[in-house]
């Protein structure tokens, strides 16, 4: 499950437009914080975050995953087209306790122009419970192009 959810955090940031460092980094805590799940979040609650992703998907983002190229994989090795990303959150099951997503270590570099960027950084995903804690972090490494 959080496997994909990371997937999920590298395309939305993928899509996001750039500009200076400090925007940059606001749309990463934007993405964390529509990404995390309240616990026992309701229907109505992961309609609202599904819908507030469209907003940060360009519609052509292609995202690379890293999962498998095989026909029924569970996360296929890409991505094409935000409808088809949205289409993937909205399978995903999130734990009945929640899950809470930040972005750890976070370095950006921007090009000379002001048009794109380099986000270095860890992913990290929390689940479960305060004793026994659940958590998924991987490196990553987000492309950010200006596209209005």
């Amino acid at each position: 499950m959080r496997t994909l959810l990371l997937v999920v955090m590298l395309a939305m940031s993928f899509a996001c437009g750039g500009g200076e460092e400090g925007a940059i980094r606001k749309r990463i805590e934007t993405i964390a914080e529509t990404l995390s799940v309240p616990a026992n979040e309701g229907e109505l609650g992961r309609v609202a975050r599904i819908a507030a992703l469209r907003n940060v998907f360009a519609t052509d983002v292609v995202v690379s995953t890293g999962g498998s190229a095989r026909p029924g994989a569970q996360i296929p090795a890409e991505i094409v087209g935000r409808d088809a990303m949205l289409g993937l959150v909205g399978r995903w099951a999130p734990p009945s306790g929640g899950v809470e997503v930040e972005f750890v270590d976070v370095q950006v570099t921007l090009d000379a122009g002001g048009t794109t960027a380099q986000v270095y950084g860890t992913a990290k995903a929390t689940s479960g419970t305060d004793e026994r804690p659940v958590v998924d972090a991987r490196e990553l490494t987000v492309g950010f192009a200006k596209i209005d």
